[in-house]
């Protein structure tokens, strides 16, 4: 990599065979190609050996990133791929396994795409997009077998901004959610699928969660497909995790959620849950019902439910509700305790 930076040359070509790291690899104005995953395997020998972006224009192609962790350890080892891609970034066509995470991508990142990649086996999130990266997508990736999320964006400090998980895979988390957008303006995921979440796990959660910073824009979840999703929640909130759950814990929700064309099958507890969770420490005095509003819910086919088609938990807000169907929910289509939250239901609506 020195090499081809101090000779101008365009980029390193690594050829069939197991090439070990011991340390990390900078990643900046450089063209990375393997001879696809199954052929070039880059083995990371200690905990911490990864590849750090610190720029723009990075394009990785076509190669597999193994490292040898065996544990969870959230201070010595790092990512397989972390740090700020700037602009112009592309990775394409890469297997992760046994990392702590993926991708931990940083502020800076803007218009990063990671496309056609697997993710096994890591103790961690699979992808996280973290605190301000912007119109950057990942899109036909498949994840299994992460140890947090599988797939993230999650604002920390800054909001993330236009980022989409698309024609994504997330199967078998065994902590946290297939899917889950924390906070930030005009995120998406679009065209994807959850299966078979754990614990302290919904296919899609919608949250304030961590950081004391609002939704914006349309937050958008449509076309996406959820089976056998959802999962207790009980060290964090003391309830279960609805297969797609919007939850406030530090503020209201007032950024429009738009749910459209979602499929939610055989969900564990509730298939769509709308709640408040906590009250902040720093909250005084206490407030008990941040509102979740507006929320709309357009084309959405619920089946097999675990406890109720649709539950509301100590919150106010408004949804329009638009072809919404419930079929076979164990304790029936609806849970909205006095009437506190309000549903507009427009047409198509049924079973609840």
């Amino acid at each position: 990599m020195s090499n081809a930076k101090s000779t101008g040359k365009a980029g390193v070509w690594i050829p069939s065979g197991v090439f070990r790291i011991n340390g990390l690899v900078g990643l900046e104005n450089i063209h990375l190609r393997g001879a696809g995953p199954w052929h070039t395997r880059i083995q990371a020998t200690n905990i911490g050996d990864h590849f750090r972006g610190a720029g723009s224009n990075v394009k990785v192609f076509d190669l597999a990133y193994f490292g040898e962790i065996v544990e969870r350890q959230d201070g010595p080892d790092r990512a397989a791929f972390e740090g700020n891609f700037g602009t112009g970034s592309l990775i394409q066509n890469v297997w992760i396994e046994h990392a702590k995470v993926a991708y931990w991508i940083k502020p800076g990142t803007d218009g990063l795409y990671i496309v056609n990649g697997r993710v096994r086996n890591v103790y961690a999130d699979g992808i996280n997009l973290h605190a301000g990266i912007k119109n950057s997508m990942v899109s036909h990736v498949h994840a299994r077998n992460t140890g947090d999320n599988s797939f993230a964006m999650w604002s920390d400090g800054s909001i993330n901004e236009n980022c989409t998980f698309r024609h994504d895979t997330a199967q078998m988390p065994n902590l946290a959610n297939t899917f889950a957008i924390y906070n930030g303006r005009d995120n998406k995921i679009l065209d994807s699928v959850g299966l078979d979440t754990h614990y302290a796990s919904s296919g899609v959660l919608i949250t304030d969660w961590f950081a004391d910073l609002p939704f914006l824009g349309t937050t958008e979840i449509k076309r996406v497909t959820l089976t056998r999703t959802g999962g207790e929640q009980k060290v964090n909130f003391a309830m279960n995790a609805g297969a797609l759950w919007l939850h406030a814990t530090r503020r209201e929700i007032s950024g429009h959620i738009l749910v459209d064309g979602v499929e939610i099958n055989d969900s564990t507890f509730s298939a769509i849950k709308i709640s408040f969770g906590r009250t902040p420490p720093e909250a005084n005095p206490p407030v008990y019902n941040y509102p979740i509003s507006p929320v709309t819910l357009s084309n959405v086919t619920i089946k097999g439910a675990g406890a109720y088609g649709v539950e509301t938990f100590n919150v106010p807000g408004t949804a329009t509700c638009t072809n919404v169907t419930v079929t076979g929910a164990a304790l029936g289509g609806l849970l909205n305790p006095n009437n506190r939250y309000t549903f507009n239901k427009v047409s198509g609506n049924s079973g609840w």
